[in-house]
């Protein structure tokens, strides 16, 4: 990618090669010849190279392209310039030259031959090429000839009916199968359906549902390179079927039909074809005539298999079996009462839809072969013969008009009725002939009429007719001269068979072989060389106060373009160059001064100023300044006339402003951004503006220079060209980086993003209706500001502009526009200045897009199978088959409509297209399935949409399109349904929960059933266990009290031999013993009450199992029973080295009332366990009293609290 710097060295020698390539020129004149080529070339290079960088800028990093407002970065730089310090230069002084002067005569003005408008008997008629080069004498148009009839005359011609028509009555047409349409005769014969009318068999016509037509995907449309208008065209190379044109008709959807000479029929929505031909229904490929009725349907004339009535679902055929004098059907018309009329090679037949009327010469036509047929607006109907003219038919008698009346030819081939009510008539070999009712005007060739042999004639929407010739393109009548239009300006083929007028400002072209051309009959026109320019490249534009244009070229010079209000007057243009005294041929700039002199900035030439007194005159009085006579610099790239009266040069050393007398130049020392000066421009309140390369732009305003770049919001450092709107708003084309706007205190950036076509823009201009026009290196973009927007707060509103962008596609020859080469003229004409052609837009008759695209569905793929929904439909068995339901079937689009599809059925794929004749290549899709999608999806270009595995339910198919004018189309809504399977239905549902009730029922019916068998079971068992157990429970109870009996026993046994111990031990303790004789005594002592304890607790237990434990009440001596605790478990104490310590509160009695052994049982297992949890220390026994409160308040007891 190029950076900016990169971009700005190319721009540089950009214009260092011109200023090379120019010097080169002047001292070398045999280079000359090439030098136009080779600069052609590195300008090309450079502009691919530059158009194609569409790289963000990196001065660009530091803010956000969005639609939001854009306020000032930082302040402009601010600098006051200084009248000592400027350049001042006087031409003729201080070394200065006198300015050269240069004499010449005015060049012979030549035509522009871009339309060549020939206005019969006053202009020459158009010479072809090889009588230009041939040097043939132009040779003068002639006046029409104009033949009077006489009232005499028409009632000479007029004759009553000499028989009544051929009445035919149609019976109800007879269904039958493509498959079986062979063996149609037989099947109307062997029902009975054939009737004897006029002495012929009258079948009923047959109706049979037409297949699906194949579809074809039209690629876009294409341009002549070389074609001076906008139009476009189609044929085998798009893929059109055929490019042979007979017929072209609109219906009521927009979409356009061809009727094709080999080819079948054809229909178009700018996205695919679709094709009807005999493998779908129709009963012949050759179709020579289309109508659409006023009940939408398709009348299609063929070529040998009579016509069709096509309805969008069926195809109903008449021919001479049905009462028509042919099958061959060369014209079709619908009158004002819903008769149609056909055109055949026995007569002419009418049908209301019941009845035909045949009317031949028994009824009082000419001749029964009638190619052509029309209705004037008294309800005449006008038959077109091939040999006799033309007969009148106003219902009652026949008048008829041949050449001996005044009619240009006997062949009629085509006719049509103007808005001032004259009858047009369009002959083979003998031009065209206007009736008004009195007298034949014809025009022929040698009026200007391309051709004599006219296939058709239609009048379009600006009252202008136009005329299909045989080899000769159209011609274009505006009621006083003609202009013809061939491939020369880009049709496709010159045999234009027939003409549509769409109603959208365009003219289709059927042709015989080369499709279809569509002419946007307002749009551009272009001018190159071959209408006369001196060079292709126009690098400015100008129109002076004659209203006369100025184009400055490359290499060319100055062209002087005069236009004539009398429309018998060509245009004329005089060239002016070097020879003449112009000192360079390199002209970038134009301006005329308040004394109607004309000042000239050429690039490397200086500046020239051409005398308007002189030119009046007829010469050439060139005054030439240059650096020699005080120009800062020879490379002169804007011109500008103040309001003061002073020229200003934007040169490649600054900008100098030149009074009449000298030269003041301010450079980049004084404050200008740069002294590259692209452009000058004065704003509403006088100040001005300079635009500059890698400079930014320079506002100079009272003596002070205020210089924007990029650090204040300005798109880009290098700025191409500026222009003001009527709201104030100053516009900067950049390099690279959009359109900048600027309020004065805001800064807002449009660029690619926002629609821009480039990011380069090279010229700006506002038209009449606040247009803004920019001209980039690719394509051109009419920018329009909403209605409202406005300041708010010195900030910008919300900006949402409206960008139409054109190039190629739009009829533009060049899409490279060329720096300030733009103009606004007075006539409401944009002109443009471009790479390869001078450009021009009437903006009076343009218009510009403003309608949506139209959606439509081509029809949908279920499981992808296409499906023919109308057969399908006509076929009940196959319906109920395939488990399809629907109501009915879209008319053209082979959409079902209610459409229900069984759950398996579960993939489908919408095809979808749009139109919008605007711009058929622009337009993009946006769609969602309600039901299954959250939102709208992405917007593309494709046309279908895919869905798969969509589960049961209710959808509805959305649809939306988008075109040329940024406008949504109406959403397109399709709804269908996915059944659910059987199994899901709701009345499955239902039965699923009756029968799951029922089961539920039966069930619990079992249940309970079950349970009173078991509860029977279980009382008897219960009963059972219960006498087991109160059995068991006896028997338990006798053995514990067997048990504690026992146990009770051997207690009372155990304890008497032991008391007896315990009696002794203390005896012998009272005797004299050793040491080690009083340890043993203790240790049996201590035994034998350790064992008496144990059988007292054992006594107790089987005492509580027999429920016999009581709690005595006896007096005791409470430190008796605390020393024997004492002395029982101080052995254990002091092997841990534990000290046993017994307090008793003074208050407690000694003698107390109580069960001594229970109190000493309990204290003693208490302090068991403190000495067999604690490992060093005292355990200390503390008897205190204290209170329990009684069931009465106020009664208290003592309590003794043993801790």
């Amino acid at each position: 990618m190029f950076d900016l710097a990169i971009r700005n060295n190319f721009i540089y020698l950009h214009h260092k090669l011109i200023k090379y390539l120019t010097l080169f020129s002047f001292h070398n004149s045999a280079v000359m010849k090439t030098k136009h080529t080779v600069f052609t070339f590195i300008l090309s290079v450079l502009i691919v190279v530059h158009g194609c960088n569409e790289s963000k800028n990196p001065q660009l990093n530091n803010e956000e392209k969005d639609l939001g407002d854009k306020t000032v970065i930082s302040k402009p730089k601010k600098t006051w310039v200084n009248p000592d310090s400027l350049i001042i230069r006087v031409p003729g002084r201080d070394g200065m030259k006198q300015p050269q002067k240069f004499l010449a005569k005015l060049p012979p003005s030549f035509e522009l031959e871009v339309i060549y408008e020939c206005t019969p008997g006053i202009s020459f008629l158009p010479q072809t090429m090889k009588e230009k080069l041939a040097g043939d004498l132009p040779v003068k148009s002639k006046k029409p000839e104009i033949i009077n009839i006489s009232q005499a005359d028409k009632k000479k011609y007029s004759n009553q009916q000499n028989k009544p028509p051929i009445i035919t009555t149609i019976s109800k047409s007879l269904n039958v199968n493509r498959d079986s349409i062979s063996s149609y005769k037989r099947i109307a014969i062997e029902n009975g359906l054939i009737t004897i009318q006029h002495g012929d068999s009258i079948y009923p016509p047959p109706s049979i549902i037409a297949a699906k037509p194949e579809q074809i995907k039209a690629l876009p449309l294409r341009y002549k390179d070389e074609a001076l208008f906008d139009i476009r065209y189609l044929d085998s190379d798009q893929y059109l079927p055929n490019s042979f044109i007979r017929a072209i008709i609109k219906d009521n959807r927009g979409i356009i039909w061809f009727g094709t000479h080999t080819g079948g029929l054809v229909s178009y929505d700018g996205q695919f074809f679709d094709h009807y031909n005999m493998n779908t229904g129709l009963p012949s490929n050759k179709v020579l005539s289309l109508l659409k009725d006023k009940k939408n349907n398709l009348w299609i004339g063929t070529g040998g298999g009579g016509v069709v009535c096509f309805d969008g679902k069926k195809i109903i055929q008449y021919t001479t079996k049905q009462g028509l004098p042919s099958d061959i059907i060369q014209a079709i018309i619908e009158d004002k009462n819903g008769t149609i009329w056909f055109a055949t090679k026995e007569g002419v037949s009418s049908f209301d839809g019941k009845i035909i009327s045949t009317y031949t010469t028994d009824q009082g036509l000419a001749m029964n072969d009638i190619f052509t047929l029309f209705e004037d607006e008294l309800g005449n109907m006008w038959f077109g013969t091939i040999t006799k003219g033309v007969t009148k038919f106003d219902g009652k008698s026949f008048t008829t008009f041949n050449k001996m009346d005044g009619l240009a030819s006997d062949n009629l081939l085509s006719i049509t009725q103007d808005q001032h009510g004259n009858i047009w008539f369009g002959t083979h070999g003998g031009g065209v002939s206007k009736f008004d009712g009195e007298t034949f005007t014809n025009y022929t060739s040698e009026q200007g009429l391309g051709s004599n042999v006219i296939m058709s004639i239609i009048e379009d929407y600006d009252g202008y007719l136009w005329f299909g010739t045989h080899g000769n393109g159209i011609t274009r009548f505006n009621g006083k001269s003609c202009s013809n239009f061939t491939t020369k300006e880009g049709l496709s083929d010159n045999y234009a068979r027939t003409l549509f007028d769409d109603g959208q400002g365009n003219l289709w072209v059927g042709t015989d072989g080369g499709g279809v051309s569509i002419f946007n009959l307002h749009s551009f026109n272009n001018y190159t060389q071959e209408q006369g320019l001196s060079n292709n490249l126009v690098l400015s534009i100008f129109q002076d106060s004659n209203n006369k244009l100025w184009f400055g070229t490359y290499d060319g010079g100055v062209l002087i373009y005069k236009e004539f209000e009398d429309p018998h007057q060509k245009s004329k243009f005089n060239c002016i160059n070097t020879d003449q005294g112009l000192p360079n041929n390199i002209v970038m700039s134009i301006v005329e001064d308040t004394n109607n002199n004309f000042w000239f900035g050429t690039f490397g030439g200086g500046v020239s100023k051409l005398d308007g007194e002189s030119l009046k005159l007829g010469q050439l009085r060139f005054t030439n300044y240059s650096t020699a006579q005080g120009l800062n610099n020879d490379y002169v790239s804007s011109v500008l006339l103040d309001n003061k009266g002073n020229i200003w040069f934007g040169t490649d050393g600054g900008a100098t402003k030149f009074d009449g007398n000298e030269f003041i130049t301010i450079t980049k020392k004084d404050g200008l951004g740069s002294n590259i000066v692209t452009c000058i421009f004065q704003d509403e309140k006088q100040n001005f503006w300079f635009g500059t390369i890698d400079g930014g732009v320079s506002h100079y305003k009272d003596d002070t220079l205020f210089q924007y770049t990029t650090e204040q919001g300005l798109g880009n450092n290098t700025v191409w060209t500026i222009t003001q709107d009527k709201n104030g708003i100053m516009w900067f084309g950049t390099d690279g980086g959009g359109i900048t706007l600027f309020n004065g205190d805001s800064f807002r950036t449009i660029t690619t993003k926002d629609g821009l076509s480039n990011d380069y823009a090279h010229s700006l201009v506002v038209d009449d209706d606040s247009s803004v026009w920019v001209g980039t290196t690719n394509g051109l973009n009419q920018i329009k500001l909403k209605d409202g927007f406005l300041f708010k707060n010195k900030s910008f509103a919300k900006l949402n502009p409206v960008i139409n962008n054109f190039d190629k596609k739009d009829g533009l020859i060049g899409i490279d526009f060329y720096t300030n080469a733009v103009l606004h003229d007075n006539k409401n004409r944009l002109w443009w200045g471009t790479g390869k052609a001078l450009t021009s837009l009437d903006l009076k008759n343009y218009i510009s897009p403003r309608e949506a695209p139209i959606v439509h569905t081509h029809g949908i793929t279920i499981n992808n199978k296409t499906i023919n929904f109308n057969e399908l439909k006509s076929n009940n068995e196959n319906n109920s088959q395939t488990g399809i339901r629907f109501t009915d079937v879209s008319l053209f689009s082979n959409n079902p409509i209610g459409l229900s599809l069984p759950f398996e059925l579960n993939h489908i794929t919408f095809h979808f297209s749009a139109i919008d004749w605007a711009a058929t290549n622009q337009i993009q899709y946006q769609y969602k399935l309600e039901g299954f999608d959250q939102d709208w999806g992405l917007i593309k270009n494709n046309n279908l949409a895919d869905y798969r595995n969509i589960p049961p339910g209710q959808y509805t198919f959305q649809l939306r399109a988008i075109g040329k004018t940024g406008n949504w189309s109406e959403v397109l809504e399709y709804p269908f349904i996915i059944r659910s399977p059987w199994w899901q239905t709701w009345w499955a549902i239902v039965l699923y929960i009756v029968a799951f009730g029922l089961i539920f029922w039966l069930f619990i019916k079992w249940r309970v059933n079950i349970v009173k068998k078991q509860k029977i079971v279980l009382e008897n068992m219960i009963f059972d266990r219960t006498k087991e157990l109160d059995s068991a429970l006896k028997e338990a109870e006798q053995a514990t009290i067997a048990k504690s009996q026992f146990i009770a026993t051997i207690s009372h046994e155990i304890r008497t031999p032991l008391n007896a111990i315990m009696g002794l031990t203390h005896l012998t303790k009272n005797t004299e013993l050793n040491p080690k004789q009083e340890d043993y005594l203790l240790k049996i002592d201590r035994s034998a009450v350790t064992l008496m304890s144990l059988l007292n607790n054992v006594l107790d237990f089987s005492k509580i199992e027999a429920g016999k434990m009581q709690i005595e009440k006896v007096n005791f001596d409470l430190e008796i029973v605390l020393n024997s605790i004492i002395i029982l478990n101080l052995q254990n104490a002091r092997e841990k080295n534990l000290e046993l310590v017994i307090t008793i509160d003074p208050l407690v009695p000694r003698m107390l009332i109580g069960d001594p052994l229970r109190i000493g049982q309990v204290i003693t297992n208490l302090c068991s366990n403190a000495i067999k949890f604690t490992s060093s220390g005292e355990i200390v026994i503390n008897v205190s009293i204290g209170e329990k409160r009684g069931k009465k308040e106020g009664k208290k007891k003592p309590i003794y609290r043993f801790q």
